[in-house]
C-alpha cells in the first residue's frame, strides 16, 4: 500500500513551506536521499529529500501550494499503485497556463477550467489569456483558442498576443515575511536614524594591498564591506547598549556579537548571521561571509544560520545609494546602514592669514537606525562616532 511522504520540519520556526518545482514527476523510481521536489520556506529555497524508496505513485500537492509542515505531499510505493489515485480538479487548474485575468474571467462565466489544461493559448509560450477566455464565450468553448490573426477587432490590441500588460503574484514565501516583519517594525517600535561619514583611505588603501597580495592570493577576496562588518563588530563590543534585544519589555544587552548582515537575492531579502564575530579574525569573518551569503544565494541556507542576530548591517553603496533610512529588524535594536563612498569637502591646515583651504577625501557614508526605547540620541551619536573613528584608523584597529 502507498505511503505518504511528509513534508519535514525544516527548522524550528517554519510552519509551512510553498512547493516550487518538483524534481520527480509520478511514475518516477525514487530511492532514500533522491531529492523529490524544492520548496520555499519564510526565508530561503530548500531541497527536499526523500526518506523512502518506491514508485512516486502520486504528487499530492502541485507546484506553488503552500503546504503545512507534517502534511502528506505525495505517495509512494510500489509500480502497480501507479494511476490507482483518483486526481483532483484543483491539480489540472494549477498545470494550465492562463493569465489571473483570464481565469477571473473564465471562472465568472462558468468555464470549466479543468478543459483547458490541452489548449495552447495565444499569449506568450501557448499562455490563455483574457482575449481568448473572450472568444470562447462569443463563439462557444468547444472551438478552442484560435489564432491571433482570426481574433475580432473589437478587442483592445493589448489583450492580444505579446508582452503580458500586466502582472499578478501572490504575496507569499520570503517577501511576504519581509512585508510583515517590516511593517511590524515601524508599527511597534520608535524608529530615528543618524547619519555620519568616516574618512574611508585607510580603508580603500588597506583594500589595495589586499587585492594586490600577490604572495597570499586568498586575501584578495576581502572587500570594502567585510572591513566594515569587522570594524562594526569591534566597536560594538565596546558598546553592548547598541548590540541590544527588546523581548517582552526586557533590554538584553550581548557581550557577545551574533552579526546579521543582509544579501539580496533573486527570492528576496535574506539576513544570515555571523556567529561570535567578535572572536573572528578579518579573513575568518569574511570567509564566513563569503559562505554564508553564497548559501543564501544557492538557496542551500539552514533555517539556524539565519536565525537570531543581535545587530545588522546593510549596505546598498554598491548600488551608488548616498544615504537611507535602514528599518530595524525585530527584536534587534540597531541597524547599520552602509552607503557608497563619495568626495567630501574638508577644512584643510589653517594658513598664516587665518583663511581656510578646502580639499576633498573619499568619505564613507553610515545611516545608523536605532530604536528609542533602548537607545537615546546621544548613546547613539556616540556609537556611530566611534565606528567612524574605527574606519578612519583601520590600521590600529588591527592592530588592537
Amino acid at each position: 500500500m502507498a505511503r505518504e511522504f511528509l513534508l519535514p520540519q525544516l527548522g524550528q520556526s517554519v510552519e509551512s513551506c510553498i512547493i516550487i518545482e518538483w524534481r520527480k514527476k509520478e511514475g518516477d523510481y525514487v530511492k532514500e536521499g533522491d531529492i523529490l521536489c524544492e520548496v520555499e520556506t519564510d526565508k530561503t529555497a530548500l531541497e527536499v529529500e526523500s526518506t523512502e524508496e518506491g514508485t512516486l505513485v502520486k504528487i499530492l500537492h502541485p507546484e506553488g501550494d503552500d503546504v503545512p509542515v507534517l502534511h502528506p505531499i505525495a505517495l509512494i510505493g510500489s509500480k502497480d499503485e501507479l494511476g490507482s489515485q483518483d486526481t483532483t480538479e484543483t491539480t489540472s487548474r494549477r498545470k494550465i497556463k492562463i493569465s489571473p485575468r483570464a481565469r477571473r474571467l473564465a471562472e465568472k462565466n462558468g468555464i470549466d477550467l479543468k478543459r483547458l489544461k490541452d489548449y495552447s493559448g495565444t499569449g506568450p509560450g501557448g499562455r490563455i489569456i483574457e482575449c481568448d477566455i473572450k472568444q470562447y464565450l462569443k463563439a462557444g468553448i468547444s472551438t478552442g483558442p484560435v489564432k491571433a490573426a482570426e481574433i475580432s477587432e473589437e478587442y483592445p490590441p493589448e489583450e492580444y498576443p505579446g508582452e503580458p500588460q500586466e502582472t499578478e503574484k501572490p504575496l507569499r514565501g520570503i517577501r511576504k515575511l519581509t512585508a510583515e516583519k517590516m511593517l511590524k517594525s515601524i508599527q511597534n517600535s520608535a524608529q530615528y536614524t543618524l547619519t555620519a561619514s568616516a574618512d574611508a583611505r585607510k580603508i580603500l588603501a588597506y583594500r589595495k594591498r589586499l587585492k594586490n597580495a600577490e604572495e597570499q592570493p586568498v586575501l584578495s577576496s576581502i572587500t570594502i564591506n567585510d572591513i566594515v562588518l569587522f570594524a562594526a563588530v569591534k566597536t560594538l563590543v565596546k558598546y553592548t547598549n547598541i548590540n541590544s534585544l527588546l523581548t517582552d519589555g526586557k533590554i538584553t544587552e550581548r557581550k557577545s556579537v551574533d552579526l546579521g548582515f543582509a544579501v539580496d537575492t533573486p527570492g528576496g531579502l535574506i539576513v544570515p548571521v555571523i556567529r561570535n564575530a567578535e572572536k573572528l579574525s578579518l579573513l575568518e569573518l569574511a570567509s564566513e561571509a563569503k559562505r554564508l551569503r553564497d548559501a543564501c544565494r544557492n538557496g542551500t541556507i539552514r533555517p539556524d544560520e539565519y536565525a537570531g542576530g543581535t545587530f545588522t548591517v546593510t549596505n546598498l553603496g554598491s548600488l551608488n545609494i548616498e544615504t537611507f533610512t535602514p528599518i530595524l529588524n525585530p527584536p534587534q535594536a540597531g541597524i547599520l546602514g552602509v552607503c557608497s563612498i563619495l568626495p567630501k569637502p574638508v577644512f584643510a591646515d589653517k594658513t598664516v592669514s587665518d583663511t581656510y583651504e578646502v580639499r576633498f577625501i573619499p568619505a564613507l557614508q553610515l545611516s545608523l537606525t536605532l530604536d528609542h526605547r533602548v537607545i537615546d540620541g546621544a548613546p547613539g551619536a556616540r556609537f556611530l562616532s566611534a565606528l567612524c573613528k574605527a574606519i578612519e584608523n583601520f590600521d590600529l584597529l588591527l592592530a588592537g
